[in-house]
């Protein structure tokens, strides 16, 4: 199933969405099928008054629906967003953040999976905004897995400490910093850097896992464990995990 959907919200009146749930529970089971189970998995029943199309803004304005699409969002958002980090940990040179760095990566078809905040798409500079857009639909258009972040979650949060994008690898890039050093036209802004992105490409650090200077807190032993930490403090905790 197309990894992009996020949820499927069943309405109707009476108990009409139960019955079709419950039978798409029952096809997934007879076929043993990931397609169907994934289906229900997604799955969001909501009573709305009628089967017509106007039904739809009921649906969607409903409090508790919209709650629900908003968890079920952001726990893929804290999956990815930990995977991430947790392959930092094992080996630095299969993910990357920053403008340059993730845009050289998709040049050389190397991303598995992006990660992208929301807000790098309402950036003031429009010329800013169309690059952030084509380089999502370049990916899309290449098979690769786009994870659309919204800034106002924990892991939108988190990710926008890492100045909003960022990529894990289908293989170790040992050689990218170079590459990036040696590109020209670097996009990278004070504004959209955030607090790590700031040092991470711009300077003379080389590494992933460099200490930024605006951080300036410390940082706990492990990443990735939890989503409650301090989004300024999972850097350093890499480097900590690993001594």
């Amino acid at each position: 199933m197309n990894s992009r959907l996020g949820c499927i919200v069943i309405g109707s009146p009476g108990f009409t969405r139960e019955n079709f749930l419950n039978y798409l529970k029952e096809q997934a089971e007879k076929r043993q099928s990931p397609f169907l189970r994934d289906i229900v998995a997604k799955s969001i029943l909501c009573h709305c008054s009628t089967g017509f199309q106007h039904s739809l803004k009921e649906m969607l304005s409903n409090a508790a629906v919209n709650q629900r699409i908003v968890d079920m969002s952001c726990a893929q958002e804290t999956q990815v967003l930990d995977k991430f980090f947790d392959t930092l940990a094992v080996c630095e040179d299969k993910v990357t953040y920053g403008p340059k760095s993730v845009e050289i990566a998709l040049r050389e078809m190397a991303v598995e999976v992006l990660l992208i905040s929301d807000k790098l798409f309402r950036s003031k500079d429009v010329e800013k905004r169309k690059h952030y857009v084509k380089m999502h639909d370049q990916a899309l258009r290449d098979g690769i897995k786009v994870v659309v972040f919204g800034s106002l979650s924990a892991a939108g949060n988190r990710l926008n400490n890492l100045t909003g994008i960022a990529a894990i690898l289908r293989y170790e890039m040992t050689a990218l910093q170079d590459m990036v050093d040696e590109d020209e036209g670097d996009l990278d802004s004070a504004e959209d850097e955030g607090e790590i992105g700031a040092s991470s490409h711009g300077d003379n650090t080389s590494e992933a896992g460099s200490t930024n200077a605006h951080a300036g807190s410390t940082r706990p032993a492990r990443v990735g464990a939890s989503m409650v930490q301090s989004p300024a403090t999972d850097l350093q905790s890499v480097e900590e995990s690993k001594s």
